[in-house]
């Protein structure tokens, strides 16, 4: 049975060839490591939970995306979130409100892991890429609300990906 990490890493190569395929744009390579770097980190948090222990791997792998994702900046945000919107469609993952209830309590994971370990950490990560890619125009949680109404919009219908041949 794959990891999250490993079926994140799949997921993160997914949403980057349907970006690249559709000529929208690409993500800068920071914004990809800063991605990979913050689904290992977010998926070594799961482990404390138990919830998570019973989830799929791909689950906590989509939910630590969708949660590195509100971090990076508004144009590959939503070049990310159109990608990450076709993979949900095509594939079978877990309803939109258990996912986004996943995401939040991953979240709150991750933050509560950063006060007691006070290292590198998401904050940390999101400063440096700032510093790469100049401020956020977007707050997390203006994008977190963008997000939950994508998924429900989007999940629903066939904007963003008709069929598997998108991929």
């Amino acid at each position: 049975m794959p990891t999250p990490l490993q079926v994140g890493f799949h997921i993160l190569d997914l949403v980057d060839a349907i970006i690249t395929k559709r000529g929208k744009g690409s993500l800068s390579s920071a914004t990809r490591h800063f991605l990979r770097e913050e689904l290992a980190y977010q998926a070594e948090n799961a482990v404390r939970d138990s919830y998570f222990m019973t989830r799929r791997s791909s689950t906590v792998a989509i939910v630590a995306i969708l949660n590195a994702t509100e971090r990076v900046n508004d144009r590959e945000y939503d070049l990310l979130t159109r990608g990450l919107m076709c993979v949900l469609k095509v594939f079978r993952f877990e309803k939109p409100r258990v996912l986004l209830k996943a995401k939040d309590r991953l979240r709150c994971l991750v933050v509560e892991g950063n006060e007691e370990d006070n290292d590198a950490s998401f904050t940390d990560v999101a400063t440096e890429m700032e510093a790469h890619h100049g401020a956020y125009s977007s707050s997390p949680k203006s994008k977190r609300v963008k997000l939950e109404d994508a998924m429900n919009k989007v999940l629903g219908s066939i904007e963003y990906c008709t069929t598997q041949g998108d991929l």
